[in-house]
């Protein structure tokens, strides 16, 4: 049960599920600037991981197999769809693996939320999702119309950029740039979600900002969603990105965040 939410409409029940999440990790070292580090979970659940022979290439430690590839192997794996990442690998060592850049991209994650009172959630630094309304996941889409809660928001910072004054969640275009200058709402109300809802369906960025677990600091982002009608479901959050270091983040058109071969951070 969600008491920060419940209070502000009434109480539920958060039901967890399981997620086929992939990491792709890009290595940019000069011994290996050609290669990405592949980390992945769940393998069995994901045939477009066992059609490329991901498993044999990977070593097993259990929970999760990882291991380095050639870039346009990984390249193969993102046109088949399957939900990647771009993010520093916790488990090797700054000697073993160096990134560049600070944004970190989650693309094919083409996730549809429940339009029920619990809705689904997504976290913004693990890619995760869940049927569920409570942290560490930060971003709530539930009910119908579509309303956004932010599981967080009594504890940290957590919230959706708004432009007019906190009334309403900012659809954003290429070229704006969230940060620390900017204004957050987490309001939980339909009315808030209105520039979202509109009867020809709704394709942009929302800029939010959380707290990178790792680092304590605030990290600023955006999420390229698209909504359907006046109820805004379907909806679809179709991936993120955020700047890990702290600093302000511009928005940047869906497919030219990167270098051609599509692993390169910046």
């Amino acid at each position: 049960m969600t008491p920060c939410k419940s209070a502000r409409i009434r109480s539920s029940r958060s039901v967890h599920a399981l997620f086929a999440v992939i990491f792709l990790f890009l290595s940019v070292s000069a011994s290996a600037s050609d290669h990405v580090w592949v980390r992945s979970h769940h393998v069995a659940s994901a045939p477009a991981i066992a059609e490329f022979g991901l498993q044999s290439s990977l070593s097993d430690y259990g929970s999760m197999q990882w291991g380095g590839m050639k870039a346009a192997q990984a390249a193969e794996f993102e046109a088949a769809d399957v939900r990647i990442s771009i993010e520093a690998n916790e488990g090797v060592s700054s000697s073993q693996f160096q990134r560049g850049g600070d944004i970190v991209r989650f693309t094919n994650i083409d996730f549809t939320p429940n339009s029920d009172f619990t809705g689904s959630a997504v976290q913004w630094f693990t890619g995760d999702t869940c049927n569920c309304d409570t942290g560490p996941f930060d971003f709530n889409p539930f009910r119908s119309p579509v309303q956004w809660y932010w599981p967080n928001q009594e504890t940290q910072d957590a919230g959706g950029v708004s432009l007019d004054d906190g009334l309403s969640y900012a659809v954003l275009e290429p070229g704006a740039v969230i940060g620390p200058g900017s204004s957050f709402l987490v309001e939980t109300t339909a009315f808030a979600t209105l520039r979202w809802r509109q009867g020809d369906g709704v394709q942009g960025y929302l800029g939010f900002q959380f707290v990178n677990p790792d680092t304590g600091q605030t990290n600023y982002g955006y999420a390229n969603i698209s909504t359907t009608g006046s109820s805004g479901h379907p909806m679809t959050i179709h991936g993120w990105a955020f700047n890990r270091a702290g600093d302000p983040i511009t928005v940047a058109p869906l497919g030219d965040e990167v270098f051609a071969d599509r692993f390169q951070s910046y």
